[in-house]
């Protein structure tokens, strides 16, 4: 639904508003998936009284739902299969939401019975919503050189906030931005700025906000040149084997020093014995 679209319904709705005696929109945000109330209350009092509720949606005149109460049993309806009507007093709620179910939702309940007939309105604005999810990474820009891709995915409504920051200030440039619908009718927003160039040895950050969101996200990391992040590693490897190739030479020249060292004390004694024995043995 387009924003045009949105202003109107709710420039024709709030006119609804002034005309009848509806008492104000009821907000909804919803998740896709979920189950709730289109709430169009009427008193305690009125579970013996005789009602019919007419749904439609976006000022339109077609009717969604039709219902008619009487004594809180229901007595008539000509409703979709999503539609649910059930609890004390009855109430309709649409089942298993999805994005397309979004937006403002008008009820006229007529009081047939005890006389006089009575109308009212009830208004319910339904936002189904889809937090967006944040990634970035480095990519192959159109000019064949590296630059930053922030992607945010399956977010809904359509409507989304997004802007790149380097060391916490707005970049002044006009990053390529580029939408696409999903399959489930979400949004997915790819963005590209920052070339490896400029995001050297600085805080880049990828700032987004949407209506489904408390706090803004703010992806926020050290960004490095492709070339210094991937040597980094290899320096540290040639390093570490260079230490330990060092380590083990020098240990292996200590244990040669070492076992001539000991071969040069106790070679002396040896002969020194082995002569008065060969002599021994000559005289006999």
């Amino acid at each position: 639904m387009g924003f045009t679209q949105t202003c109107f319904i709710h420039i024709f709705l709030s006119l609804l508003i002034m005309l009848t005696d509806a008492e104000g929109i009821i907000t909804i945000k919803a998740n896709k998936g979920q189950k709730i109330p289109l709430h169009c209350y009427v008193s305690e009092d009125s579970l013996n009284k005789t009602y019919t509720f007419n749904w439609r949606k976006n000022g339109t005149s077609t009717v969604i739902c039709y219902y008619r109460v009487s004594n809180n049993t229901m007595i008539d309806s000509n409703c979709g299969s999503r539609y649910v009507i059930e609890g004390r007093p009855l109430q309709l709620y649409l089942t298993n939401v999805n994005f397309s179910d979004s937006g403002v939702y008008n009820c006229s309940v007529t009081k047939l019975a005890p006389p006089p007939t009575e109308e009212k309105f009830c208004l319910v604005d339904l936002l189904v919503e889809a937090r967006p999810t944040v990634s970035v990474s480095w990519v192959e820009g159109p000019s064949g050189d590296s630059v930053l891709l922030c992607s945010v995915q399956d977010f809904y409504p359509e409507s989304i906030e997004q802007d790149w920051l380097r060391d916490g200030l707005p970049l002044n440039v006009t990053p390529d931005r580029r939408s696409s619908v999903n399959p489930d009718g979400s949004y997915t927003l790819n963005s590209l700025s920052l070339t490896a160039a400029h995001a050297e040895d600085v805080l880049c950050s990828c700032w987004v906000n949407h209506s489904s969101l408390d706090l803004p996200l703010n992806y926020t990391f050290q960004c490095k040149e492709h070339k210094t992040v991937g040597v980094a590693v290899p320096i540290s490897g040639i390093f570490c084997v260079t230490i330990i190739f060092l380590v083990f030479a020098l240990f292996k020249i200590f244990q040669n020093v070492h076992c001539r060292s000991f071969e040069s004390i106790h070679t002396p004694a040896t002969e020194t014995q082995d002569s008065p024995i060969h002599t021994t043995y000559s005289k006999v």
